[in-house]
């Protein structure tokens, strides 16, 4: 008699473990989106529930109450360096988020506590941001509840949040500006060989700022390094955006040569980069005798 208890007792214990064992569909699945801004990686991990005929503000999720933002367990945002948010530093590091929708305007919370699942456990003396958000509300934006990034450069973007009619804007700027400088410095410093990319690589890059003069001069040493088509090229385009067209034509002209010489010596076609310096040619001709 013990013998059969003992059987059966082992056959629920297995049963049981199975059963929690089991992996089933999620009514609101967990997604993670990841995006680079700069140098900035942002990571967002979230339980993405879905309308299925429910009123879903002021109803499914309550007005003017902390919201974790998602379905089961609190969504997570990580940033890998500093960044703003709407102007408001915070720190490199992971949080949950919240927000307390409103008509018209939202609260964004994040919250040092990585371990919440809702909100009964929240503490508002973990939070280390509160943003007022702005609310679009147009015509049918989402089924299931979805962040996107959108109107990204190399030093910010807009994490949007949206579901049903709303849709929320997070803007999110980095400062990795500094980093790239000192990437500039270490690469150009290990640069045993003398290999040009390092100065084309940060001059582009620092054209791409705005700043001009530092972007020339790398470009030149990179040219000095390498008689490449391309370095040529490069320095083109930078004299051409400081709007030293003379200069930008004769490099322009530089890199044809160089190029067309290159490409045949390899049996490869170099007509399409041809077209592309001809045409940048012409442009800065016709922006020289507009100046004047």
């Amino acid at each position: 008699m013990n013998k059969i208890k003992n059987t059966l007792l082992l056959a629920l214990i297995l049963l049981a473990g199975s059963a929690s064992a089991q992996e089933l569909p999620m009514p609101s699945p967990t997604s993670t989106l990841t995006q680079r801004i700069g140098l900035t990686d942002i990571s967002i991990t979230y339980s993405r529930p879905s309308m299925k005929g429910r009123m879903i503000w002021g109803d499914l999720v309550p007005m003017d109450k902390i919201w974790r933002t998602g379905a089961n367990k609190a969504t997570k945002i990580s940033f890998s360096n500093d960044v703003k948010i709407l102007e408001k530093p915070v720190a490199a590091g992971e949080y949950s988020v919240f927000t307390i929708p409103a008509d018209g305007i939202w609260t964004l919370i994040l919250n040092s506590d990585l371990e919440l699942w809702g909100t009964g456990d929240y503490d508002s003396l973990k939070d280390v941001l509160r943003v007022e958000l702005p609310v679009d509300v147009n015509p049918m934006q989402a089924e299931t509840m979805t962040f996107y990034f959108d109107n990204l450069s190399s030093d910010g973007g807009v994490l949007y949040l949206t579901w049903a009619e709303l849709r929320i804007p997070i803007v999110i700027s980095t400062n990795d500006h500094e980093i790239a400088m000192k990437n500039i410095e270490k690469a150009i410093a290990e640069n045993e060989k003398n290999d040009y990319g390092p100065y084309i690589n940060a001059a582009n890059y620092l054209n791409g700022k705005g700043m001009s003069k530092q972007a020339i001069e790398y470009a030149e040493k990179g040219v000095n390094l390498s008689d490449y088509w391309y370095a040529h090229w490069s320095l083109a385009k930078i004299y051409g955006d400081a709007q030293k067209w003379d200069d930008a034509v004769a490099s322009a002209n530089m890199a044809k040569s160089k190029g067309m010489e290159t490409y045949k010596e390899k049996g490869r076609d170099f007509s399409p980069y041809e077209k592309d310096i001809d045409k940048k040619i012409a442009q800065w001709k016709a922006d020289k005798k507009a100046k004047k």
